[in-house]
């Protein structure tokens, strides 16, 4: 046999064996692999559709009697006449929840704690009713295998063939549920095998509370991390590059560790780094405040001293608004706040011209009152 990447080609007999499954099926090419699992008693077998694909467990091979095997055959090769839209629904649901999980955490992070988790809950939403709906569409399409083998080849052979997968590998006897599989009763049934009494139908409830718990916990955990985690903006100045990038390992989408690496890059004297993380600092949301600053420190040095006098003021502007926002007549304290070093060294900014008449208290800290604030 041929390895492939685990699975290995299957011999002569059991390729003509799918195929005369596969021209019951009206199916012309099948390809047919063997998945080796040496003492491991895992009896099985699964189609891939879209690949016009068969795969079968060595030891369903050894375990199965011949019309147990030509059975299980029958209900794969069943999945390979599927259409193609039933793959496309069950990897659209599955390709959709991956991006809920991945990218969309992501981007829920960039939007921030506001637009974030709005985000993230639509699409867990939208991956939660198409997960369910292509689980709903799977369970069907067991059903049409089913049929389909009972149809050709009667369901004697696949009816024993599940109840010695059953016995090997110790599943219970069930019935109900909304799993892709129904339950050994229903499928021993449909076959016309007798299964003995109905079971009791599993409780869902166990399962519906972690699923919601789970939900719920990832739209919340991430959002409340981020809130919990905040830097605040008085830290920007003096975060050192090790605790910025210390802050990226709970936070990969904070913009204010990225201010401070700009603030960083700038002492080195490395400006083009700077303004690279200054702009990468904007695309991840960081605060009005820090933003503008770096920027002012950044076109001063690039002696542009209109732009970086420009964006000073959008840095004052935007700590006020974020003072006073709620409070009109609360008292603006910025305390160590500090002018961009090069704002003042190559522009000439003072800090009665910064700051217009407001006062420096004995601490050196610029204090405006409520009414004078810009």
């Amino acid at each position: 046999m041929l390895a492939t990447g685990g699975l290995r080609r299957a011999s002569p007999e059991l390729r003509e064996r799918v195929r005369r499954a596969a021209g019951r099926e009206g199916i012309g090419r099948v390809h047919v692999f063997i998945l080796p699992t040496g003492s491991v008693p895992f009896l099985n077998a699964f189609a891939i559709p879209w690949a016009k694909t068969v795969v079968v467990t060595g030891a369903a091979l050894a375990e199965l009697e011949d019309d147990e095997l030509a059975g299980v055959l029958a209900h794969e090769v069943a999945h390979l006449s599927e259409g193609l839209g039933i793959a496309m629904i069950r990897l659209g649901a599955a390709g959709l929840l991956l991006f809920a999980l991945v990218p969309g955490l992501s981007i829920a992070f960039a939007l921030g704690p506001e637009r974030g988790p709005v985000l993230l809950g639509s699409l867990l939403v939208a991956a939660a009713l198409l997960w369910r709906y292509a689980r709903a569409v799977a369970r069907r399409m067991e059903v049409r295998a089913d049929a389909h083998t009972k149809s050709h080849l009667g369901g004697a052979g696949l009816a024993r063939a599940l109840r010695k997968i059953a016995e090997i590998s110790q599943r219970p006897m069930t019935t109900g549920g909304r799993r892709p599989h129904p339950g050994l009763w229903d499928r021993l049934v449909a076959l016309d095998d007798d299964p003995g009494p109905k079971p009791s139908p599993l409780p869902r409830t166990t399962g519906a509370l972690l699923g919601a718990t789970v939900a719920v916990s990832l739209l919340t955990a991430p959002m409340a991390l981020h809130d919990l985690t905040d830097v605040p903006s008085t830290a920007i100045l003096t975060m050192t590059a090790a605790e910025a990038q210390a802050r990226f390992l709970i936070d990969p989408w904070d913009g204010e560790p990225m201010v401070a690496l700009a603030w960083r890059a700038r002492e080195a004297g490395d400006l083009p780094v700077a303004e690279a993380r200054a702009e990468a600092a904007g695309r991840m949301g960081a605060d009005a405040q820090n933003f503008h600053l770096i920027w002012a420190e950044l076109h001063a040095a690039a002696g542009d001293c209109a732009a970086a006098r420009a964006s000073f003021e959008a840095s004052l502007a935007a700590q006020a608004a974020a003072v006073f926002d709620g409070d009109p007549f609360r008292t603006l304290d910025l305390g160590s706040y500090a002018l961009p070093p090069t704002l003042v060294t190559h522009c000439e900014m003072t800090i009665g011209e910064a700051f217009g008449d407001d006062t420096v208290d004995d601490d050196g800290n610029v204090v405006f009152s409520g009414s004078e604030a810009p």
